[in-house]
């Protein structure tokens, strides 16, 4: 069987075991990955209220893993770990809630970190009498292998929280370029 197409220096080294080009080999995996907070079934997911008033806020922590292909994502602590060096794109997509409806204006404040610093951050004001909030929050992140990227939340006083029933928060992400 001939290994190369060709009789000159730019021949064409072809895969014996498939007969396929060798640089045609499909290429390696992206590192993506998708996690919601758990169902935990009491009304409205209160159990994840968030009372922190400043800034580093509270680190959310999804714990159910729909996909994972590098294993980058930790759900003991909400963190995941760039396994490849590039431009990241993150979404955190949430229905969010202030404790009380009767609260007076409460300043939600939703942060990306990159290991120990913030690197964007949104405002949302909840006003008096305000209910549930379906929101995404999006960003694209350089990172180099071993950066760790967590989502986290904080307010000016109040409390929130984000809803769990019925698989209503989701923290996703997915390296674009390398």
């Amino acid at each position: 069987m001939a290994t190369n197409i060709g009789t000159g220096p730019q021949d064409i080294p072809l895969n014996q075991f498939l007969g396929e080009q060798a640089f045609l080999d499909k290429p390696s995996k992206v590192p993506a990955f998708v996690v919601q907070l758990n169902n935990d079934s009491n009304q409205g997911g209160q159990t994840n209220t968030i009372s922190d008033n400043s800034s580093p806020g509270t680190i959310i922590i999804p714990q159910d893993v729909k996909y994972d292909n590098y294993g980058g994502y930790n759900t003991s602590t909400g963190e995941y770990t760039a396994p490849i060096g590039g431009l990241y794109y993150f979404t955190f997509t949430s229905n969010i809630r202030t404790g009380t409806l009767s609260a007076s204006t409460t300043v939600i404040v939703n942060q990306y970190y990159v290991n120990t610093t913030e690197y964007l951050r949104a405002y949302e004001n909840y006003g008096n009498g305000q209910s549930w909030r379906h929101k995404t929050f999006t960003a694209l992140i350089p990172l180099v292998a071993g950066d760790k990227v967590t989502f986290r939340s904080y307010n000016n006083g109040g409390t929130h929280y984000f809803d769990s029933d019925g698989k209503y928060t989701q923290f996703s992400g997915i390296l674009v370029s390398h």
